[in-house]
């Protein structure tokens, strides 16, 4: 029995992609008799799972106290990370958010046993922050496919009409871009989620936040996922619409999403987007024959079943 203490703590309100994916991560693993998930830090067990240093939305998010980690450690404690971000990747330069990013990769270089990063992208822009710990593998994500149920789809015919979502309205996002491509008469924009209220969102059709539930709902009614945006460490709004049978068109600079994606989408053509919507419709049967080959994949899973041969090295 391997005894694993996970100081994020989830909610089941909208709220991201990594508070899905712990999530479901939780939900699969308490289904696992060789594994015991500890709730109570002051109970005894062998590992404690970090997301990142993040303790999740029901603990007010803020961060774990390094101080506290590292006693941990000299208990005796294993630590599993699971890496989410550099302040430096994905906002801002300033001094203040370089010392962060230092102390982050010092711990994870220094006190962490094993890290699991999200995507080779990833990986890599910590390997170029100054990550030197050789105890580290990518595990893509998963989602829950009795959440988001694959539909087989064959043909698209008039427009094509797309599915966008966001849980923050920051500039790697992308939806200036969004907006603008959506003035493309062959095609329909749908956005969930955050959107930049100083954008002029053109053509788009605003939906707001949206449940779970209710974006398997839009899904059904949509012919594929766009995700235009960068610096994206590995987007699990993909895993949720492949998992529904949307193949993706995606940003093709500086993200995961070409990783993630693979022959499942097409990447936007950023010289002619009009031709990459006409080469998404042409394409379409052979997108959809190919997610109906590797759904599998992008379940939850696949990616616990991962997660767990790492729990099993320290048990």
């Amino acid at each position: 029995m391997i005894k694993i203490y996970i100081n994020y703590k989830f909610t089941d309100n909208p709220w991201g992609g990594a508070n899905n994916f712990i999530r479901n991560l939780i939900s699969y693993l308490k289904e696992d008799s060789e594994i015991e998930i500890i709730n109570n830090i002051e109970e005894k067990f062998d590992i404690i799972f970090l997301n990142q240093l993040s303790e999740g939305p029901l603990n007010g998010s803020k961060d774990s106290s390094l101080r506290k980690l590292k006693n941990q450690k000299k208990s005796g404690k294993k630590i599993i990370l699971r890496a989410i971000n550099l302040k430096l990747h994905s906002y801002n330069h300033n001094i203040y958010h370089a010392y962060l990013d230092f102390r982050l990769i010092n711990f994870m270089n220094n006190y962490v046993d094993f890290v699991i990063f999200q995507s080779e992208y990833q990986r890599n822009f910590f390997l170029g922050a100054g990550f030197r710990n050789i105890n580290n593998t990518v595990i893509h994500n998963g989602t829950n496919p009795n959440i988001f149920k694959f539909i087989s789809r064959k043909q698209v015919t008039g427009k094509v009409k797309l599915i966008s979502s966001a849980a923050s309205s920051r500039e790697s996002k992308n939806l200036k871009l969004l907006a603008d491509i959506s003035k493309i008469k062959s095609i329909e924009i749908y956005h969930a989620g955050a959107w930049d209220k100083s954008l002029d969102s053109n053509n788009i059709i605003l939906l707001g936040t949206k449940t779970h539930s209710e974006m398997n709902e839009l899904f059904s009614k949509m012919d594929g996922f766009i995700h235009l945006a960068y610096k994206d460490p590995c987007p699990n709004s993909i895993f949720e619409a492949i998992s529904a049978g949307l193949p993706v068109i995606y940003y093709p600079n500086q993200t995961s999403s070409s990783e993630i994606v693979g022959l499942n989408g097409i990447p936007l053509n950023l010289n002619n987007y009009e031709e990459t919507f006409d080469a998404f419709k042409n394409n379409y049967k052979e997108l959809c024959d190919n997610l109906i080959k590797t759904r599998g994949y992008y379940s939850i899973n696949r990616a616990a079943n991962d997660y767990k041969k790492v729990f099993e090295l320290f048990r």
